[in-house]
């Protein structure tokens, strides 16, 4: 069996202690995920409200940068990177 390493900063902690920061520690894994989950989640409902036809400029654009940051949230760097290109864009021929 290995011996298991306490994290750097718990070496004085009992036994306890150490079995609360562990399930506090797995709580947090727990809850990330879930999180990650629900952005996902939300960016695609962002993107289903896009595909709809009457979804007006000034919420297209919204929703498209939204989904950009959800995804950019979640860690999908190269989705968040082509929906923050699309919100450019579109925010580009607002202006112009």
């Amino acid at each position: 069996m290995t011996k298991r390493i306490p994290p750097q900063g718990t070496e004085n902690f009992d036994g306890f202690q150490r079995q609360r920061l562990e399930q506090a520690m797995q709580e947090f894994r727990r809850d990330a995920e879930d999180e990650a989950f629900f952005l996902v989640r939300a960016a695609e409902l962002f993107e289903k409200a896009l595909a709809r036809e009457g979804v007006k400029e000034e919420d297209a654009e919204n929703f498209t940068y939204l989904s950009g940051e959800l995804y950019r949230r979640a860690g999908m760097a190269e989705k968040a990177a082509n929906w923050l290109k699309k919100a450019l864009e579109k925010t580009e021929r607002i202006t112009t």
